[in-house]
């Protein structure tokens, strides 16, 4: 069986300067801003109650965005070297596992799943609400797409900010570059963790067994 796609993606913490700073370029270390773009994205996060696929390094989500009534089934694999895999399908906005059953095209990421033994004991775990601002950067035929992520957790007090840099098309060397370009210009450091990760850290701390 093949590989999913794999998804190469860069995290950065953000802060309110950098936002500023970002969204007001015309131009990033020989790249060009193409396009800006605002969305607004709710997240399901799926587990089970002992977080068996984030311990694995996996994600589970169903994604929505601006209020469709379709969005998109994604489960991630654990990170290696700045990339990881990826398998998406179009599926019902706010659907769970008994809707997935009935998507033929979501049969890999159930029968990845049922690997790890997961998949009859997942529940909602959280939900991320997201505006996002994007960037669409391109040089030549190579396209990466830059998002400033305000991240807020439903119905708690929390919020972080993000910078992510996604290659679309291109060449490795090339993300790699402008993401050194991006760390040395604007003074951006590296995540040390996942959006959902931070959240469920954040939950712990405040005494919040679940979200859900």
């Amino acid at each position: 069986m093949a590989e999913p796609p794999r998804e190469i993606e860069v995290k950065f913490v953000g802060s309110q300067q950098a936002f500023r700073t970002l969204e007001g370029l015309d131009e990033i270390d020989g790249w060009r801003v193409a396009e800006r773009r605002t969305v607004r994205l709710r997240d399901t996060y799926w587990d089970t109650p002992d977080h068996r696929l984030g311990a694995a390094g996996r994600t589970l989500r169903v994604r929505e965005l601006d209020g469709a009534a379709t969005g998109e089934l994604t489960l991630k694999g654990r990170p290696e070297d700045g990339s990881r895999t990826e398998e998406t399908v179009e599926a019902p906005a706010g659907s769970a596992p008994r809707d997935w059953a009935h998507l033929p095209e979501a049969a890999p990421i159930l029968d990845a799943l049922r690997r790890t033994g997961a998949l009859d004991d997942l529940r909602a775990d959280l939900v991320l609400l997201n505006p996002r601002r994007e960037l669409v950067l391109r040089r030549g035929d190579a396209e990466e797409i830059l998002s400033l992520d305000e991240t807020r957790l439903e119905g708690h007090p929390y919020s972080r900010r993000f910078v992510e840099v996604e290659l679309k098309l291109g060449d490795r060397a090339g993300h790699d570059a402008l993401v050194s370009a991006l760390q040395e210009r604007y003074g951006l450091r590296r995540s040390g963790t996942s959006k959902v990760r931070a959240a469920r850290e954040w939950l712990v701390r405040n005494g919040v067994k679940h979200a859900s």
